[in-house]
């Protein structure tokens, strides 16, 4: 084989890239594909942050899920809104191994972001309601809605961090619409905040933001819509 430093350096660095390496079970040389490694770290939390915690939404009920599982008590919800989740269940220990309930009892009241993985603009923001013993091993939790975009996918990966907003850092307003092109709003933020608006079937659409003053706005839409406005 060619020395290392024979070949030419290569970038950017693709999704079916591969690697030479040894199994670690029978010690054979196989081949890796980048793709086939950022699934491994990712599936089994490898890459850490502090505070957060990542799950796997699963299809299964009680009987069925497995360490490192979200899921709902009975079974199924694939699909669901997470305007419209208000209780779930998971798993003492996240995909990573680590035991978590201590932390999340420690979250209690406190706001908390479930997003996608590798879907950024799906995500739920609730507050931490409670957090109780269902059987061993796994916890029912009950959350209040506050504001996302989305919906729950089979088999997909979610990771779980505390998101509050206080006096101290920006804050999120959250005006609702129903029916209409043009929509006036009024907030406290006391800027020219970010406007996003979100229908009520949790697609992202555009107006036209015309900012009054640092408190009033008005946008106006093509054609009358109805749902709601994250100012921030």
């Amino acid at each position: 084989m060619a020395l290392i430093s024979s070949y030419p350096d290569y970038t950017p660095v693709n999704d079916l890239d591969r690697w030479i390496g040894t199994n670690s079970t029978n010690g054979s040389t196989r081949n890796f594909t980048a793709q086939q490694i950022a699934d491994y770290l990712n599936l089994r939390a490898k890459i850490m942050v502090g505070g957060q915690m990542t799950y796997k939404f699963t299809i299964n009920d009680q009987a069925n899920a497995a360490v490192g599982d979200m899921f709902f008590a009975g079974g199924g919800g694939n699909g669901t809104l997470f305007q419209d989740i208000t209780t779930f269940r998971i798993s003492s220990t996240d995909r990573s191994d680590e035991i978590v309930t201590q932390f999340f009892q420690y979250l209690i009241g406190s706001n908390i972001l479930i997003g996608e993985g590798d879907a950024i603009s799906n995500f739920g923001h609730y507050t931490l309601d409670t957090l109780t013993l269902a059987q061993a091993g796994f916890y029912n939790v009950g959350v209040t809605f506050l504001g996302g975009n989305g919906s729950l996918t089979t088999d997909k990966l979610y990771t779980i961090i505390q998101f509050d907003t206080d006096s101290t850092g920006d804050k999120t307003e959250i005006v609702t619409f129903n029916n209409t092109n043009v929509v006036n709003v009024t907030h406290t933020l006391n800027k020219y905040p970010s406007v996003t608006v979100v229908t009520t079937a949790n697609d992202i659409i555009y107006g036209e933001v015309q900012y009054l003053t640092t408190s009033t706005l008005t946008i106006t839409f093509t054609n009358a819509n109805s749902g709601k406005i994250y100012l921030n």
